[in-house]
């Protein structure tokens, strides 16, 4: 039984990096612009992931301001 939950974690982060355009053997088999094609859009949500948060941020600024524990949870 261990055996089989080794092989499906195993299985699961391998195409979570697949997914992520991470994976060592992929990289040194793939060209330039395959690798760029699979992290390109991760970047792009993490850029407007970013600017959200910073947009919200700014929103609640002035409270922020004044409750400084909340601002633990800005990060």
């Amino acid at each position: 039984m261990q055996d089989l939950g080794d092989i499906i974690e195993e299985e699961v982060d391998k195409d979570i990096s697949l997914m992520a355009g991470v994976i060592d053997q992929e990289i040194a088999e793939d060209s330039l612009l395959k690798i760029s094609r699979a992290r390109v859009p991760w970047l792009i949500v993490a850029l407007f992931g970013g600017i959200l948060a910073a947009v919200v941020i700014s929103r609640f600024r002035l409270c922020l301001e004044k409750i400084i524990g909340l601002s633990f949870f800005s990060l």
